[in-house]
């Protein structure tokens, strides 16, 4: 798509970035950071932990990476609640770590539990349009036991291992965790090599809004770049709050704080690849609320995205995950077809789905009915037109005529079941009373169970679900009990 700012403007939002990183600075709670950003020429305020970073040395590691990039260095983006590019199909991702799910029975929402994150993850190997699986839903209880925060993200991995071949995402906060995640990742994708081919049981970390990283997120992103793994990096401005109110002020922020890391991180390891996107929301002045799904936000994502593409080429990590609304109806869907329509605009065709209330509460409904609206999308403005037997059609026209019908010819019959619809995003109307009967989120729910109760569930080998509980056996150990 053409970009919705002048390309003009890019070369300004990047200088205006290295403006903010060489006169504000970015604080940076890792020592390790500080002192190889000195050793490069950044001056360093030892009270407020600020690295004012000159914009040559930013520059210089940014040139570095597009060089690397350009020589096929691989782009890998891991993070359960951004879209990226894609390949032209549709491979959704659940994993975006919800806290409370959806109780249809109940018709209300409830705290996760640990069944209800296996299911989660089972549901999402079941569909052929979720192509990535982090942890849908977030427990803090295995078999109704509470576990310990620092070991939640090696349980909450060993729960996708065992139930999906499509792994993906996983939080990550230490670097002891890291270590875990890894040789579990390891036995998923069969060998160390394999697996940092081809990653996962990571994320992303989030600069704490504005211009601010945090010792374990500096830690985690040093120790992902020294294992030859993704570092990503995903700025959430909110506009108003964290980042300037207007869509060009809150970029440049932004970008500050990715370039800010990149460079931080490529002065300890060169020939590291850092990625980066955003989760923008926007604050309602009038009430004091974030939302992710005003136009601003989506239209700061859709800058961004081009900004990237254009100027640096790089992939992004597009941030539209999720509706503001609370419940589950017809706002959703409203709020959520634009989102979608924007992530298909850039040809993002693997956003997370089933995410409402700002990401807090799951719902398997939701998430089959996001699927159905991108397919929709998809069909309409993205899949090419098919090939036709233009002698046939002239054939049927000649066959109805004048004033006749294409209902009983051959061509309709060989063709009407290439049509795609959706057997969710309908009504089911009782005509005799003129009422309605059931809407797509009851349909949507009658499918979920129908895959529910059909499907055969994935099962991790045996003999690699005894070396993920050993893993998991041995994290306890070291993780809980070495810190003693």
């Amino acid at each position: 798509m053409s970009s919705i700012i002048s390309e003009e403007k890019f070369e300004e939002i990047h200088e205006y970035s290295l403006k903010v990183l060489e006169q504000t600075g970015m604080r940076f709670l890792s020592e390790e950071i500080l002192n190889s950003l000195e050793k490069y020429g950044a001056i360093i305020d030892r009270v407020k932990n600020i690295a004012r970073i000159p914009g040559k040395l930013v520059q210089e590691k940014l040139d570095e990476q597009i060089e690397q990039i350009k020589k096929g260095k691989k782009q890998i983006l891991l993070n359960g609640g951004v879209s990226s590019r894609s390949e032209n199909k549709i491979s959704c991702k659940f994993g975006s770590g919800a806290f409370f799910i959806f109780d249809w029975e109940k018709q209300e929402k409830r705290r996760a539990l640990d069944t209800d994150v296996e299911n989660a993850v089972i549901f999402g190997h079941a569909l052929d349009d979720v192509g990535a699986i982090g942890v849908p839903i977030i427990s803090e209880e295995i078999n109704g036991k509470k576990i310990h925060p620092d070991m939640l993200p090696i349980y909450r991995a060993m729960v996708v291992a065992k139930n999906t071949s499509k792994v993906a995402n996983n939080e990550v906060n230490t670097v002891k965790q890291l270590k875990y995640l890894m040789e579990m990742g390891s036995v998923v994708r069969g060998s160390m090599d394999e697996y940092k081919k081809n990653p996962c049981f990571i994320t992303a970390k989030h600069p704490v809004s504005p211009l601010q990283l945090d010792k374990d997120a500096c830690d985690v992103l040093i120790a992902l770049a020294r294992n030859d793994l993704p570092v990503t990096v995903i700025p959430m401005p909110i506009m108003g709050t964290s980042v300037p109110v207007t869509i060009l002020g809150a970029m440049i922020l932004a970008n500050a704080e990715f370039l800010g890391a990149l460079t931080a991180v490529k002065t300890i390891v060169p020939e590291a690849i850092v990625m980066g996107g955003s989760m923008p929301a926007s604050t309602d002045m009038m009430t004091g609320e974030i939302s992710y799904d005003m136009p601003s936000a989506i239209k700061m994502n859709i800058a961004m995205a081009n900004f990237y593409e254009k100027y640096y080429d790089f992939d992004f990590g597009l941030g539209v995950y999720c509706s503001d609304s609370k419940f589950l109806g017809p706002e959703i869907i409203q709020e959520r077809t634009i989102q979608l329509v924007a992530t298909a605009m850039l040809k993002y065709f693997n956003p997370p789905v089933g995410l409402y209330d700002q990401g807090m509460v799951f719902s398997p409904e939701l998430a089959l009915i996001e699927i159905d609206i991108l397919k929709y999308i998809f069909d309409a403005f993205h899949k090419e037109v098919p090939d036709d037997d233009l002698d046939r059609v002239l054939k049927a026209i000649e066959n109805a005529g004048p004033a006749g019908t294409f209902l009983a010819e051959g061509h309709t019959m060989k063709n009407f079941k290439a049509i795609y619809k959706s057997d969710i995003l309908k009504e089911v109307v009782d005509t005799v009373h003129n009422k309605k009967e059931k809407g797509m989120f009851d349909l949507a729910n009658e499918k979920y169970k129908k895959i529910m109760s059909e499907l055969t569930p994935y099962r991790l080998p045996q003999d690699k679900e005894k070396e993920i509980d050993s893993i998991v056996d041995r994290a306890h150990k070291d993780i809980l009990e070495g810190n003693k």
